[in-house]
């Protein structure tokens, strides 16, 4: 949705945080969004990224917003040289939620139905000036606080990669399995709308590994990222949805707290 409308505005003025945390990192800051004017900062940020960067829209200016951001929590860095909102993510629990934007492009309801908290991660975007390590460092401590703070004990979301073609897909798909990054579980497969022919028929045809080129392909498709969602942990359960409207495809990931390495798991939840 790019327009706002009266009702959303209504929305937006009784807007606040339902877990409060912050964490500094030099001249940056992320924390909960907990006011109305944040909220709208973060839609204008998300609408640079996903409507302008990555559809090409035609008005400059303008809100990226739908109905899973009134019942979320929103992390925001900000940069204090500039005073500048420069990344932003969306936060869905499910100690808060039982509706997630997941469901729109993947069955995975045997998922959702598991027992222990669920941490979703959505609407992922960086400003162009500011696309480095530090601030996707700075993500996954507060991510790993919040999930500390929530006792989540998995955490999911959709990785998008900037391709419609059913050959990359399959390459990105083929790759992430020899990586082992790919893990059939919880019966989850893209929703009709977003379930690409072209790609299954692949899958089916093709048992080959991939050649060196191919992996190299994969490896430049794959941001920066995705890439540390799956360096941090996290599995893919199936195949990736064909997502029309942004122009990309998007892989399920999903990370198992319980199932980190005593390493990883002291790094990101500091225990």
């Amino acid at each position: 949705m790019i327009e706002t409308t009266s009702a959303l505005q209504k929305k937006n003025s009784h807007f606040e945080a339902k877990v409060n945390l912050q964490i500094s990192a030099g001249r940056f800051t992320v924390r909960t969004i907990s006011t109305p004017d944040e909220l709208k900062q973060a839609y204008a940020l998300r609408y640079q990224v996903f409507q302008v960067e990555m559809i090409g829209s035609d008005f400059l200016v303008g809100e990226d917003h739908d109905e899973f951001d009134q019942i979320s929590d929103h992390l925001a860095i900000y940069d204090s040289k500039s005073n500048q909102m420069i990344a932003t993510c969306r936060l869905n629990c499910s100690r808060f939620s039982n509706k997630f934007y997941s469901e729109q492009e993947f069955n995975c309801a045997t998922f959702l139905e598991l027992p222990d908290t669920k941490l979703e991660i959505g609407r992922v975007c960086v400003h162009r000036d500011f696309r480095k390590g530090i601030i996707i460092m700075l993500l996954w401590r507060a991510l790993a606080d919040y999930m500390a703070k929530t006792e989540a004990r998995y955490l999911f979301g959709c990785g998008s990669v900037a391709t419609l073609d059913p050959q990359q897909a399959f390459i990105l798909y083929r790759y992430l399995e020899e990586e082992g990054k790919l893990r059939p579980s919880y019966g989850i497969s893209p929703t009709e709308q977003f379930y690409s022919k072209p790609f299954a028929s692949l899958l089916l045809d093709e048992k080959r590994p991939l050649q060196a080129d191919e992996r190299l392909l994969a490896e430049t498709l794959l941001p920066s990222l995705c890439r540390s969602y799956f360096d941090i942990g996290c599995f893919t359960p199936g195949s990736p949805a064909f997502d029309q409207d942004f122009k990309c495809i998007d892989f399920l990931t999903i990370l198992d707290v319980k199932q980190l390495s005593p390493q990883i798991r002291r790094k990101m939840m500091g225990a």
